[in-house]
């Protein structure tokens, strides 16, 4: 299953579409769960981050520089993405709840967009 989490088109011209993806795997039959963001920039060029799961902690920082580079209109949308609709299909798969998640995407998330925010 695939759910549009948000898709939007920057000032600058670059679209994002973020989605959560679940999984059942073939041979486990395991259900697996991850998150990508397209981006397709101003010249037409496109690529997928995928991340593992609800962002957090150092691994992501990298991932969230090659999804949004200098683009802080666009970390912002994801992070509210995230948090109105990820986090609730992912408490439910991983069994957390949800208060302890939104803080930690903001702990996660706000010092990366900050700091893009700064580099314009």
């Amino acid at each position: 299953m695939i759910k549009n989490l948000n898709s939007f088109k920057t000032n600058v011209g670059t679209e994002y579409s973020i989605d959560l993806h679940t999984l059942t795997m073939g041979i486990s039959d395991e259900e697996v769960m991850f998150i990508t963001v397209t981006k397709i920039d101003a010249d037409g060029k496109d690529y997928t981050v995928v991340f593992n799961g609800l962002p957090y902690g150092s691994g992501s920082t990298k991932l969230l520089k090659k999804a949004f580079d200098k683009d802080a209109e666009a970390a912002n949308l994801f992070l509210e993405a995230l948090k109105k609709n990820a986090v609730e299909e992912a408490c439910k798969y991983w069994c957390f709840q949800k208060d302890e998640w939104v803080m930690n995407l903001d702990a996660g998330l706000k010092p990366f967009i900050k700091g893009i925010s700064r580099r314009k």
